[in-house]
């Protein structure tokens, strides 16, 4: 079979195309790569300068993730995950992403086990804290280092199952294991930190939480967002003055930390199948082991028929605690 000159150009042209994509993809890897250390360091350094919080970076990696949506119209913003080099590990199978294969419940978290990572001024402030409870720039990574890294391991493998403080979490672990309609999940979304009533929270079970109704209360002069603005400035402050001194990440006392900015978490299961009823009998038999004045355990459900047939999202939210 003959091949002409065209073909032969043609296949030439392609395999130079695709040698130089190649080469392309290999230099903006390493250029990729090269940013994230860059940007890494930079809000290390921020976090040390601003909030005297002192990080060991070398128990993290960082490496590159995406974009941000942008599109023809916008630019978009590159992202960079970090992650601890050590991955963190939950005494409870709730608190886990793995499948318990013994068990006919198990949970899987869409909390993750790392943050994004991005610079401030590229994005402006469209990304960072957008409730603005700390004004410094980086508070938003700020929050998100503490909640992910140091604040949520505390409370989910020490603070539940400290007994001295009014928690055993291995019981209520035994009440979820006796469920036999479905599968329980732990379950969080943002916003990192919120403020409020436990009923304006039951969607975002926030690890950062401060139960205070007037956080909600305010008019058009005492507001920012959803928030009253003379709160946030109370909250904001405090943070700030736990950080006013040096700290080290690694050793913070997470429960000083908690009782220091007056943090209530608020912790959300959802039980599959689970009626009103049903959730109502569990939240009274998991009520004693656990401190309600230092968290909240909030069941949540959708009917069978509406879950099963993907209309639970048309359902109002069935939440107890």
């Amino acid at each position: 079979m003959k091949v002409s000159k065209n073909e032969v150009y043609f296949a030439f042209f392609i395999g130079f195309i695709l040698i130089a994509m190649s080469m392309y993809n290999i230099v903006l890897g390493l250029n990729r790569d090269s940013k994230a250390k860059e940007i890494y360091a930079s809000e290390i350094k921020k976090l040390k300068e601003k909030y005297n919080l002192i990080i060991d970076k070398d128990k993290y990696t960082v490496k590159y993730k995406g974009q941000s949506c942008g599109g023809c119209i916008a630019k978009g913003y590159d992202f960079y995950i970090m992650k601890k080099k050590e991955k963190e590990k939950y005494k409870s199978k709730y608190f886990s992403k793995e499948k318990e294969e013994k068990s006919n419940t198990y949970m899987i978290t869409p909390s993750n086990d790392y943050i994004l990572v991005h610079s401030w001024s590229e994005v402006n402030s469209v990304f960072e804290n957008k409730e603005h409870l700390l004004e410094e720039p980086g508070s938003g990574f700020l929050l998100e280092m503490i909640e992910t890294f140091g604040f949520k391991p505390y409370i989910f493998n020490e603070f539940l199952y400290d007994k001295t403080k009014g928690n055993d979490f291995q019981e209520i672990e035994k009440i979820f294991d006796n469920y036999k309609e479905g599968k329980i999940y732990y379950y969080s979304q943002y916003p990192v930190w919120d403020c409020g009533t436990v009923k304006n929270n039951v969607r975002q079970g926030s690890m950062l939480f401060v139960e205070d109704e007037e956080c909600g209360i305010s008019d058009e002069k005492d507001k920012k967002g959803r928030y009253s603005l003379r709160k946030l400035k109370e909250y904001g402050n405090r943070f700030s003055q736990y950080f006013s001194k040096k700290r080290d990440f690694e050793t913070i006392d997470w429960y000083e930390f908690k009782k220091f900015n007056n943090l209530h978490p608020v912790i959300i299961f959802e039980v599959y199948n689970a009626e009103k009823k049903e959730l109502e009998k569990m939240r009274d038999e998991i009520k004693k082991y656990y401190n309600d004045k230092e968290l909240t355990v909030v069941l949540v459900g959708y009917p069978e028929k509406n879950f099963r047939s993907g209309k639970d999202k048309e359902k109002e939210l069935v939440a107890v605690w």
